[in-house]
């Protein structure tokens, strides 16, 4: 009936939102990291550059292919506004997010837990 109906919109409800925190928790950890290695409280990974444009026209590909990626490395700021670099934006907006999504999962799952109880 009815009240099934409304029991499952809310395990969905449910599901999605809680999914939704997970993958903002798992952001907010690897901007975590990445803030870390900027600022040099742990080393980053060995092969962390940002790759440029590979010149195709009229080279050698497996020459191109096997050449070094020049690119800033992880640990340099490539960009900060009043002293949080983007990364560290990305951890504060991540776990904005986490917190939101975390209390509309707990929400969503207030009505499950209430019919749980209620149920004969």
């Amino acid at each position: 009936g009815v009240a099934a109906g409304l029991y499952a919109d809310c395990r969905a409800a449910a599901a999605a939102v809680g999914a939704c925190a997970l993958v903002y928790a798992v952001s907010t950890g690897l901007a975590f990291y990445h803030v870390g290695v900027e600022y040099g409280y742990w080393p980053g990974p060995a092969t962390c550059s940002g790759g440029g444009a590979v010149d195709f026209g009229g080279g050698d590909l497996a020459e191109a292919l096997s050449k070094k990626p020049s690119g800033p490395s992880c640990e340099d700021t490539a960009w900060s506004l009043f002293g949080i670099s983007m990364a560290g934006y990305n951890m504060l907006i991540s776990a904005g997010l986490f917190a939101l999504c975390a209390l509309a999962t707990i929400g969503a799952v207030r009505p499950l837990r209430q019919q749980g109880k209620s149920a004969p």
